[in-house]
């Protein structure tokens, strides 16, 4: 049994459809939907990075551990510095190496100021936001890291949810003053309630 699963951005209201919403509907409704994605597809054991890696002092809150396939993975913690949304929303998500190539098919990267993505929750990495279609819009499911010394270096933190089971807190982080969230899927995302914002579907209009 494992006690983490990708189900994409928790603050972002998803947009309900008619009928069931499975993908075989949305097919048949909208050709275009053929790379729709399911966000729990993304997350497979065998990319998962168990390595602890450096963290940004002022936004890190902590790592857990929760299994996955009986096997423990570490859960970075974070939320969103108050510089960036007085929400201050709180993610946790797995480090991956890749995903695979049928879902990196279904991907779209969000375009940032790139002087922005260098505000980082891992030192030495920029940080784009990585999303997908699924029926009646784009889904955040996390953010692609690429080295800022090494531009083919990469990993993909996928947003999860846990089932907290009481399993040991391994660091515990500061609850910071003023959290550097990448600049997060920017402003509008960061509203609880919010679909994906104007500002990523126009961005994704230019790439899809």
């Amino acid at each position: 049994e494992s006690e983490v699963e990708a189900n994409g951005n928790p603050h972002q209201r998803r947009v309900s459809t008619n009928g069931s919403g499975s993908k075989e509907e949305c097919i048949n409704n909208d050709s275009s939907m053929m790379d729709t994605c399911e966000p729990r597809t993304l997350l497979r054991p065998h990319y998962i990075l168990r390595q602890l890696m450096p963290t940004q002092q002022d936004t890190f809150l902590g790592i857990v551990r929760r299994k996955i396939l009986s096997v423990p993975v570490p859960v970075y913690q974070f939320k969103q510095p108050s510089r960036i949304s007085h929400l201050e929303l709180p993610f946790e998500m797995v480090l991956v190496s890749d995903v695979d190539a049928a879902s990196a098919a279904t991907l779209r990267d969000v375009p940032v100021d790139p002087k922005a993505a260098l505000d980082s929750w891992f030192p030495g990495y920029s940080w784009t936001p990585v999303v997908c279609k699924e029926c009646g819009g784009y889904i955040h499911v996390g953010w692609r890291f690429t080295s800022t010394s090494n531009p083919s270096e990469y990993f993909y933190a996928l947003i999860v949810d846990t089932k907290r089971k009481g399993t040991e807190q391994v660091a515990a982080g500061v609850v910071a003053e003023k959290e550097g969230i990448m600049s997060g899927i920017v402003s509008d995302i960061r509203e609880v309630g919010t679909a994906a914002p104007g500002w990523m579907i126009a961005a994704l209009s230019k790439i899809a």
